[in-house]
């Protein structure tokens, strides 16, 4: 098979800001170096979802549907990060939705390859 996504990614000229060395990453400065080359983050709620949020980069998060008392019930955008959407599940285990909702909302055109949808 072809080379796996995250060796792809290393190996764009874009995503790897001169002086990043390796496969990982050695603090929040080269952290924040990769983000800002990006064009948007889709995550879960971690550190580096804040960390691109405070940069400004548009960010899309992930959250189970449980949901979580920090990013507030029955909204999309926390008012506290300008450019961050909530994808929340509908229900519980139904990541593919909230996939397909990032694939949409990140990739202008994107079409699942579940159902063509």
């Amino acid at each position: 098979m072809g080379v796996p996504w995250n060796q792809r990614l290393w190996r764009s000229p874009k995503a790897r800001p001169e002086g990043l060395q390796g496969p990982h990453l050695a603090d929040c400065v080269e952290t924040a170096a990769l983000l800002a080359n990006l064009d948007v983050l889709v995550s879960v709620d971690t550190g580096v979802v804040h960390l691109a949020s405070a940069l400004g980069v548009p960010t899309l998060l992930r959250l189970s549907y449980q949901g979580e008392w920090r990013w507030m019930d029955d909204r999309v955008d926390p008012p506290w990060y300008r450019g961050h959407r909530l994808l929340v599940q509908a229900r519980p285990g139904a990541w593919e939705g909230v996939v397909e909702r990032a694939g949409a909302s990140a990739f202008p055109g994107f079409r699942s390859v579940r159902g063509g949808a």
